[in-house]
């Protein structure tokens, strides 16, 4: 009986002893996956930093890289605080700083590209100023004519809107008519220059910039139709005059042919 109990306990200590050994086992494995896990992401995450860092000077993808110096010091932290015993605990808060550094990087990129379209609008304007300023001073210009989102960029040329030499005016290259005989000022020239363009302005929308060499007139589109050039008169295809009507910049240019034309009204911002 007696050797009855001692094989009972010592079978008991075996299976217990397993039951330990096969506990620890899961343990073991469920901690491994989970660093394994966590090496991954935490990878992943400075190989980007890296990437930013290495291109620090030349702004390959434009980092922010004071917020980076704050997520590489986190990274920092928690490779201090990650044990085995508390890699399982931290996984929710890796994959949230995962998420942190994946969204400082791409507020940091979306701040260059800001950045880069201000400076190449401040270059575009600089150009625009200059060939302003040239034409001005060279070809006796008004100034020139350049209209967001459509490609049109020509130099103006005052004259009276009954003036026999308009014609000579609009038949130049990088040439265009402005005239101020009206309650508004107009502006033409030939669709087959490039000006036909001017049809893809869109109202409320596009812009359009005339350059004085010292200071730019500002324009918004307002409207955006169809009309007829009668020779004395700009209408729309219903014969009302436009000439005295509508807003302070009127634009046009032919269509098939002269009498038929397109009309762009525009109000001063």
């Amino acid at each position: 009986m007696e050797m009855n109990d001692q094989k009972k306990k010592f079978l008991m200590f075996n299976l217990f002893g397993f039951l330990c050994l096969a506990l620890m086992l899961c343990l073991n494995i469920k901690v491994y996956a989970a660093e394994k896990e966590s090496e991954e992401i935490k990878k992943s995450c400075t190989n980007i930093i890296n990437l930013a860092s290495k291109n620090k000077n030349d702004k390959f993808i434009g980092v922010d890289f004071e917020n980076l110096d704050k997520a590489s010091n986190f990274l920092i932290d928690f490779e201090s605080s990650n044990t085995k015993e508390d890699s399982i605990d931290n996984e929710e808060t890796l994959t949230a700083y995962t998420d942190v550094c994946d969204e400082e990087i791409s507020k940091s990129i979306e701040k260059y590209k800001e950045e880069q379209r201000r400076i190449e609008e401040e270059r575009r304007r600089a150009q625009q100023q200059a060939r302003a300023i040239s034409d001005i001073q060279n070809r006796g210009s008004y100034g020139r004519l350049t209209i967001e989102g459509t490609g049109v960029d020509v130099a103006l040329f005052r004259s009276s809107f009954s003036d026999e030499n308009n014609q000579a005016i609009v038949d130049r290259q990088d040439s265009a008519f402005i005239g101020f005989d009206f309650q508004r000022v107009i502006v033409a020239d030939h669709t087959n220059q490039g000006f036909n363009r001017m049809k893809k302005s869109v109202p409320g929308v596009t812009k359009a910039y005339i350059n004085r060499g010292d200071f730019t007139e500002t324009y918004i589109c307002t409207a955006n139709f169809k009309g007829h050039n009668t020779g004395s008169d700009i209408t729309d295809l219903n014969y009302n005059s436009y000439l005295n009507n509508g807003s302070e910049l009127l634009m046009y240019t032919c269509n098939e042919n002269w009498q038929n034309i397109t009309i762009t009204l525009w109000k001063k911002i």
